[in-house]
């Protein structure tokens, strides 16, 4: 079902985000999983469009599944996978034009192989003479792009999600721990691409 008087939901507005987490195959399965956690307090769903079939990953089907909610932030997400890159980021920007709140952009996107290759000191030295605290870059973070170039069409992929009407999580799996002074320099960092909400995860 579709909801009559749908509205893309704000995916920063919840008061407490309790995330739902949907592995579904199919539409339905995603909708009804969805409804239970909604009626159990959730306050976000983050679809994983991993596990849709790929005979759903239409814009008519994917419609259904974004627009049979209300009052609940509804992310797109689309970890690794089979398919490559591009047609990763292409699933996600349907989704919103499907209706989704807003994607989850990992942080390494436009860069294949190991981000600490673009973790240069040339890189760096373009970005503190920008003003930038690049001192996150001493912790060796992965899922890091700071190549201006790959860095570029991030903001580029970003701002495309927000003409659409979405918004952007962006996060990143660094697998090392930062100090607080770290931290906050690369979610400052991050910021400036113009994201919405950053998830940085530290060491499991």
């Amino acid at each position: 079902h579709v909801c009559e008087d749908w509205v893309r939901p704000d995916i920063t507005k919840a008061d407490i985000n309790w995330t739902h987490i949907c592995r579904a195959e199919t539409p339905e399965e995603a909708i009804v999983s969805t409804l239970i956690a909604q009626d159990k307090g959730a306050t976000n769903v983050d679809v994983n469009l991993l596990y849709l079939k790929p005979v759903y990953r239409n814009l008519e089907d994917m419609s259904k599944i974004y627009k049979s909610f209300k009052d609940i932030g509804t992310i797109s997400v689309y970890y690794n996978g089979s398919v490559s890159q591009q047609e990763r980021l292409d699933l996600l920007k349907l989704s919103v034009e499907a209706g989704a709140g807003g994607i989850d952009l990992q942080g390494f996107m436009f860069h294949t192989g190991s981000t600490l290759t673009t973790q240069t000191a040339e890189n760096v030295k373009y970005w503190e003479d920008k003003g930038y605290d690049m001192s996150f870059i001493d912790a060796r973070p992965v899922e890091t792009v700071i190549d201006p170039s790959e860095d570029a069409k991030q903001v580029e992929y970003i701002n495309q999600i927000h003409n659409l009407g979405g918004k952007v999580l962006q996060s990143a799996h660094v697998g090392v721990e930062f100090t607080k002074e770290q931290a906050l320099a690369y979610g400052e960092f991050i910021n400036r691409r113009g994201v919405d909400i950053i998830k940085i995860v530290s060491t499991a």
